[in-house]
């Protein structure tokens, strides 16, 4: 058996979720639609003026969120983490905001579990500081029974095959603004290149055939467009690809992704490793995430992993040394896919309980 990477939901025959309901998962407010996560940050930041400033963001983060901040002209702050969910640091937060001039505080919560959102949102309000919420890895989730979304001065999410809503493209706003003259167009030929890819990439990987078919449209997709000279930041998000993504918010919220909490439930207490669960509110896990004791129990791991023809990510680049807390992820830290089909879960778990590490990795 083979576990490729990250195989979307199967999502043609499902119903879109109602536009109410859609609204209050964006915590209530007016929602603006975009090409993906990344463009939905920059124009946040454009809609609050926000310019040459001081964005906070944690150190351990997807570069997308980075990058966002710089195409927007701001200057990037890092910040520390909590170790027990990877997720940014409130005390770290308070200090910085403290001793820097910091404008905007943008908190991903990580792995679909949510961050300290509500105290940070209370800390923002107090010091005037405008909070970004990036709810693109915990869409669905809640803290102190209120939907993650709602929290911040504004929200956004974002679709992709890697994150808890694995659509191809789309990234939404929640923000009480008006941005109607803010799009170009919308570039259709772009959203068909991105749907391809991911037809025979993702959705379809078990296929050989169409593995060969997706890495061809890849190749010839970058080959002869030229996306650095393409301003995807603002384009519409065509009708197509709008209403198949309400198909993957319609799953997630009548919880047909629950099948995901209950196979990280199943994980035990481990003297090698520990598996990254919520450590408040209600969380939305969609990928495996295990942080080893050492290096070397994490390297014996992945090869493994790879013997058992199991994909895994080894999760995102850490941006600086600075913290103490990197030591506890640098060479440690590996992603495993949450497959839809059960029996894919089932060799994965087996497989994981199966494997014991040489003696001098046990000793370590």
């Amino acid at each position: 058996m083979r576990i490729n990477k990250f195989k979307p939901n199967s999502v043609f025959s499902s119903r879109k979720i109602q536009s109410q309901d859609f609204s209050r998962y964006l915590g209530g407010r007016t929602i603006h639609s975009f090409a993906n996560g990344k463009s939905a940050i920059i124009a946040a930041l454009k809609l609050w003026g926000i310019y040459k400033e001081n964005i906070l963001i944690p150190y351990y983060v997807c570069k997308d969120v980075e990058e966002a901040v710089v195409c927007s002209g701001n200057n990037v702050v890092y910040c520390d983490i909590d170790i027990s969910d990877l997720n940014i640091s409130y005390d770290s937060i308070v200090e910085i905001c403290t001793k820097c001039d910091i404008k905007v505080v943008l908190v991903p919560s990580l792995y679909g579990n949510p961050a300290r959102i509500d105290d940070i949102d209370r800390f923002c309000r107090k010091r005037h500081i405008y909070l970004l919420n990036d709810c693109a890895q915990s869409i669905g989730s809640f803290v102190n029974e209120k939907h993650i979304a709602s929290y911040g001065d504004a929200a956004i999410t974002s679709l992709s095959p890697g994150k808890p809503l694995p659509g191809f493209s789309g990234g939404y706003l929640s923000i009480n603004a008006d941005i109607k003259d803010y799009y170009t167009n919308t570039h259709h030929l772009y959203y068909i290149c991105a749907c391809s890819t991911y037809l025979f990439s993702r959705l379809w990987i078990d296929s050989i055939i169409s593995r060969i078919i997706g890495r061809i449209i890849s190749f010839v997709c970058y080959k002869f467009i030229t996306y650095d000279l393409i301003d995807i930041s603002k384009f519409r998000l065509p009708i197509w690809v709008h209403n198949y993504n309400m198909k993957f918010f319609y799953y997630l919220y009548n919880g047909k992704f629950e099948y995901r909490s209950i196979f990280i439930s199943q994980f035990q207490k481990s003297k090698y490793y520990r598996v990254i669960s919520s450590s408040r509110g209600f969380g939305v896990p969609y990928v495996l995430v295990m942080v080893f004791n050492t290096s070397n129990l994490a390297s014996e791991f992945k090869e493994y992993i790879l013997e058992k023809k199991i994909y895994y990510s080894s999760g995102y680049s850490i941006n600086t040394l600075c913290f103490d807390s990197s030591k506890y992820l640098v060479d440690k830290l590996i992603n495993l896919p949450i497959d839809p089909d059960f029996r894919k879960r089932d060799y994965l778990f087996k497989s994981i309980a199966d494997w014991t590490p040489k003696k001098n990795n046990k000793e370590t």
